[in-house]
């Protein structure tokens, strides 16, 4: 053996990871990552058999029918990356037989649904991790280290606000480098519920848009400040919503809107103190490495932050994953701290839909 190579007991074990559902996001944001890795060993599955068996060649992966074939290998890990109301029934199969699952986000479509799933990683005593990949863009993460600095050193003074805005644009994508058929949808998967059964069907897109695109910026700020968030009132007027919180004694307001689809991508947060501002600027989702923007101003003056993408979000999510799987590390978002953002949805749409509101409508 060549004394430069490492012992075979000193080798990381090849991790055997499955990923179900190699669509559009399953491609762009996880299979490409994961493919990158050392040390893996990767199985996919996709109800599309074209489209899984193109994927398999493009990726130099394994591909089988569906994610109880994936179960049926014996995993070591497995990443869902179905539509959301599919999400659920795989991830409870998965938690069930044992296996550590990364799912997308939102984890659920009901607040009853993804704490279904929140109390099973419990009672299985699984890891259960949440796709929400801003907690590992390099940029927040440094914004996060930054803010928490100010907040102890006192030489701004109180932080006396903050205004977060979510304005879903273009995503960032690049179409060249997804692989797809014209397979229909897959039909197969068992779903839970789409929507709250107390939700009127002309508001179920809105509601979905609040799970899918704006729950990123309700985890992104519970995350920054390290609390909760309770809502103290809601408007909402055509595809704007406006969101008065507080995250323990801080208010926050938040500006969702939902029509800017072919618009640039428009998504941040401003931590107001007393003798100066901390501004996050996300990029678009899936631009390739790309990080967060950090400024600082205050009356001293304005310092843009350069931050190393190291890859991109989705990119140091997949390798955060693995650690947590292999147990080096911490995976920063977990699917029981992502309830809360399936219950911030549920509580704005109560209000937003509330029959004194529903009148003026």
């Amino acid at each position: 053996m060549p004394a430069s190579a490492p012992h075979p007991s000193e080798q990381a074990r090849l991790l055997r990871l499955g990923i179900a559902g190699v669509g559009r996001v399953g491609q762009i944001a996880h299979l490409a990552h994961y493919a990158a890795l050392p040390d893996l060993d990767i199985t996919i599955a996709d109800l599309r058999p074209d489209l899984a068996n193109e994927v398999a060649q493009r990726y130099g992966v394994r591909a089988v029918v569906d994610h109880h074939a994936l179960l049926a290998q014996g995993l070591d890990a497995l990443v869902v990356v179905v539509r959301r109301e599919a999400l659920g029934p795989i991830v409870l199969d998965a938690l069930a037989a044992g296996v550590p699952v990364l799912s997308e986000k939102p984890v659920a479509m009901t607040l009853t649904d993804a704490e279904r799933l929140r109390d099973a990683a419990i009672r299985h005593g699984v890891l259960y991790a949440a796709g929400y990949m801003k907690r590992s863009d390099a940029g927040v993460a440094h914004a996060r280290d930054l803010l928490q600095r100010r907040r102890q050193d006192g030489a701004w003074g109180a932080l006396v606000r903050v205004e977060v805005w979510s304005e879903a644009g273009i995503d960032g994508a690049q179409p060249q480098t997804v692989a797809m058929t014209a397979e229909a949808r897959p039909s197969g998967l068992e779903t839970w519920e789409a929507a709250p059964d107390w939700l009127p069907p002309s508001l179920r897109g809105a509601y979905e848009e609040t799970l899918n695109v704006h729950s990123h910026a309700t985890n992104l700020v519970r995350w920054m400040l390290d609390a909760p968030l309770a809502i103290t009132t809601a408007q909402r007027d055509g595809a704007l919503v406006t969101v008065t919180a507080q995250a323990a004694d801080i208010p926050v307001a938040f500006a969702l809107r939902d029509d800017r689809r072919s618009s640039a991508w428009s998504e941040g947060a401003s931590f107001v103190f007393a003798g100066g501002t901390l501004r996050l600027d996300l990029p678009a989702p899936f631009l390739p490495a790309a990080a967060a923007r950090v400024t600082e101003s205050s009356p001293a003056g304005t310092q843009v932050h350069t931050v190393d993408a190291d890859g991109g979000a989705f990119a140091r999510q997949c390798k955060s994953f693995v650690a947590a799987v292999r147990g080096t590390a911490k995976f920063p978002a977990l699917g029981a701290d992502a309830v809360h953002d399936v219950a911030f949805a549920d509580d704005l749409w109560r209000r937003l839909t509330a029959p004194a509101f529903l009148e003026t409508r």
